[in-house]
């Protein structure tokens, strides 16, 4: 049914094909958490995959709100990471076709990944799982992270030849990164604090000492020409945020409320019901008629999620701060019987290699001079 469905986005007009490709994305995203729904995210991710393998010449044409790069792409990249493998691998194919079908045209793209063009909406994306009820979409958010870090997205710009940080040479590509990084490792860092234990929280804290990581040899070395790298030295003890102080209130002002807050926030990943046919269509029987303009127009404001944390600022995150939450976040003993050794080994592990990313190499000056 799908292959029909991909045959039929060729000839259909292209505003149509962009409303079903975003409206299946939604879908996707739905059936998760309390709606856990297998067959519904494989048959969205299958659909999408239809139009993007068998109608691509779509793809060049994202209409008035780019919806191909800016929604389809970055939910394609972050649902490669789906539990379901088959769901993963559809997601995959999307990716795959539709970075090569997309078309970048009119930027100057040379020698820049695919995933570093689409940074802001993947940025988006991964915020919108983290902020997600469910905990898998939330793991999948922390391995897509831990991705781009290890492919140097998520860090500073690539060194030259000499050695040297280019920041001077390509400042607005090196803001990018330290901007989407800093708001990454902020959600992170929000979820770390809070008192509850859920499956795959250990993820959380790999993601944030990773970033972390990366980071910190600029944050020490050109901390003025990097007003707005993720993280900081400071010697203030009480403060995660620069200046907020909050370990200094942190029994008074955040147990209680953190507590009442996660058991409305989280859910478990279950599945509500018996589900046995593995090719379901999407139903979309119920839906009222939309114009394009309205999708996008939702669309649009759920883009601008990186935007708005920017323009109204986000203090960096000092590094004492980091050490301090990952410790007690290790030798905590509180929380879900079940998971919390596995969660206290997970910040523990954080910690650790986050020291090792402080700690200068011996083969440097630094260490030679200590």
């Amino acid at each position: 049914m799908t292959h029909a469905l991909g045959s039929i986005s060729m000839i259909a007009p292209a505003k149509a094909v962009r409303i079903l490709a975003v409206k299946a994305c939604e879908r996707y995203c739905e059936a998760s958490g309390s709606n856990n729904n297998p067959s519904l995210r494989r048959a969205a991710a299958a659909t999408v995959r239809a139009i993007v393998v068998r109608a691509s010449n779509h793809l060049k044409d994202g209409g008035p709100k780019d919806v191909w790069r800016k929604k389809v792409l970055p939910i394609a990249f972050l649902g490669r990471k789906d539990d379901d493998a088959k769901v993963a691998a559809l997601w995959n194919d999307v990716w795959d076709e539709g970075g090569t079908a997309v078309g970048l045209s009119g930027e100057d793209t040379f020698g820049v990944m695919l995933q570093e063009q689409l940074l802001p909406y993947l940025a988006n994306a991964m915020l919108s799982a983290l902020r997600s009820p469910s905990w898998s979409n939330r793991r999948e958010a922390c391995a897509v992270i831990i991705e781009l870090v290890e492919a140097n997205i998520l860090s500073p710009a690539p060194r030259s030849t000499s050695g040297t940080q280019k920041i001077a040479e390509e400042p607005e590509r090196f803001k990018q990164r330290a901007k989407v990084s800093s708001i990454l490792l902020s959600e992170c860092l929000k979820i770390i604090r809070r008192s509850r234990i859920w499956e795959g929280k250990g993820d959380v804290c790999s993601a944030a000492s990773q970033i972390s990581a990366k980071w910190t040899g600029v944050a020490e070395s050109h901390l003025n020409a990097c007003s707005f790298a993720p993280i900081v030295f400071r010697a203030d003890v009480e403060s995660l945020f620069e200046g907020d102080k909050w370990f200094k209130g942190v029994e008074q002002s955040h147990t209680d409320v953190d507590e009442a807050g996660d058991s409305e926030y989280e859910q478990h990943d279950e599945v509500p019901g018996q589900i046995t046919d593995d090719d379901a269509a999407l139903d979309m029987s119920g839906e009222q008629e939309f114009d394009e303009d309205d999708a996008e127009q939702q669309n649009s404001s759920d883009n601008e999620l990186v935007e708005t944390d920017v323009e109204y600022g986000m203090p960096p995150v000092t590094l004492v701060g980091l050490c301090r939450i990952l410790a007690e976040q290790g030798l905590r003993s509180g929380g879900s019987r079940e998971g919390r050794l596995p969660y206290r080994v997970a910040a523990f592990s954080a910690l650790s290699a986050l020291l090792k990313s402080v700690v200068p190499d011996e083969s440097s000056e630094q260490y030679n001079s200590i």
